[in-house]
């Protein structure tokens, strides 16, 4: 991989790597929550929350399947 592909990777990547602050703030709450009621309550948020955790890491695997390139 030459530099100009590397560096383009690394600016795609870097822009990829930061979790969306609404799943941090779910884990949060699933921290001080963490009991069967409130996640039942809550179980839609879960639901989008781990698709948005999906995609995020389909990003970064992708990113880094370049590199064996």
């Amino acid at each position: 991989i030459n530099s100009a592909k590397l560096k383009k990777l690394g600016q795609k990547i870097k822009s990829f790597m930061q979790l969306d602050q609404s799943t941090l703030d779910f884990l949060k709450d699933l921290k001080e929550n963490n009991n069967k009621e409130w996640f039942h309550a809550n179980r839609k948020r879960y639901d989008s929350e781990k698709e948005r955790f999906e995609k995020f890491c389909q990003i970064v695997l992708d990113g880094l399947a370049k590199f064996q390139d």
